[in-house]
């Protein structure tokens, strides 16, 4: 081989080596997006019994109410007012606490959760 071929095999080689690296890439992220969107699916289908949800959060889901980021806050107040009244009673002190977060969408959530779960809980609050 001389100088000249052994140059365009390697470029020959190179180009064909980019391209299985490019098609790889874009499989590789083909199968994340669908990946994503099969788990995101499954999540939204689960059928979860209240009383198991609320068996199974801890003084972490309250923690995150009480000391949490607002975006956590958020989606653990969330959960909470998807729990049946009886079922979330141990979390509305949690709740009451929330609706005196500096952050407005916090409060909001929180008013409303108490609002499904304890109305009770937001009129003692008032004072009523």
């Amino acid at each position: 081989m001389t100088t000249d071929s052994k140059g365009g095999f390697l470029r020959a080689t190179f180009r064909a080596l980019r391209a299985v690296l490019i098609v790889a890439g874009l499989l590789i992220v083909t199968l994340v997006i669908a990946a994503s969107v099969f788990v995101r699916e499954a999540i939204t289908r689960l059928e979860i019994d209240p009383k198991a949800l609320a068996a199974a959060l801890t003084d972490m889901e309250i923690a995150a109410i009480r000391g949490g980021e607002p975006q956590q806050k958020l989606e653990a107040i969330e959960v909470l007012e998807g729990l049946a009244a009886a079922d979330a009673t141990p979390f509305v002190p949690a709740l009451t606490d929330a609706t005196k977060d500096d952050d407005p969408r916090v409060r909001r959530a929180a008013i409303k959760a108490l609002g499904r779960v304890a109305p009770d809980a937001i009129d003692e609050g008032n004072g009523k």
